[in-house]
């Protein structure tokens, strides 16, 4: 059965169970905050390019101060890291012919336990068509399966199917297996430096205002 008919809506795979990929809405790029400023900027601006997109060599302009060039590079390294982290998951995700949002759904229900659609659009920042076509292909697959609640049947929930338990277990373990190989020539003490400042630049993202 093919089960990748949807478009890949999810353009920020979430490697945790919480929300802290939130941080990549406010990165360079399509629909990000970096991407707004730049859409804003006069014609002819080095970092006014198409689709707002901010290239490499805008943190090199001269009209920014030092502190916004390293500002944007640091936001250009995090976006490389979470498109690399994003491929080399996809790749060891592909023998389970499941897509990237596929994969992201049934981590999220398995998390939870149940989700409603609602729900499930709000973790994953889509649409509810889009959503809709995830689950339905997903319960085609006997991967996961619609419940209504039993004190509202007018409230779905979605829950894993047996199949699906073993999905989610198979994307765990696949995960894991990517980030243990991207680390595994750290030291300890250098994993802490990194897991330290990631922390920090994550509270300075939740605590800075949009514009």
């Amino acid at each position: 059965m093919n089960l990748t008919a949807e478009p890949d809506a999810v353009t920020s795979f979430r490697m945790q169970n919480d929300k802290s990929d939130k941080v990549s809405e406010s990165l360079p790029g399509p629909g990000g905050r970096l991407a707004d400023r730049a859409e804003s900027l006069p014609a002819g601006h080095p970092s006014s390019h198409p689709g707002g997109r901010v290239h490499p060599e805008d943190a090199s302009d001269s009209t920014l101060s030092p502190r916004d060039r390293q500002s944007f590079r640091i936001a250009l390294r995090i976006r490389e890291i979470n498109s690399l982290a994003n491929a080399r998951i996809a790749e060891a995700l592909e023998s389970s012919g499941l897509t990237m949002p596929q994969i992201t759904a049934i981590r999220l229900v398995a998390h939870a336990g149940s989700l409603t659609m609602s729900q499930i659009c709000a973790e994953m920042n889509a649409s509810p068509s889009t959503v809709a076509g995830i689950i339905d292909r997903l319960e085609a697959a006997g991967i996961v399966e619609r419940r209504r609640s039993e004190e509202d049947r007018r409230v779905i929930f979605v829950h894993l199917a047996e199949k699906g338990s073993e999905k989610a277990l198979f994307a765990r373990q696949t995960m894991d297996t990517c980030f243990s190989k991207a680390f595994e020539s750290l030291s300890d003490a250098e994993l802490l430096e990194i897991e330290r400042s990631v922390d920090t630049v994550l509270k300075a993202f939740k605590g800075s205002p949009y514009s």
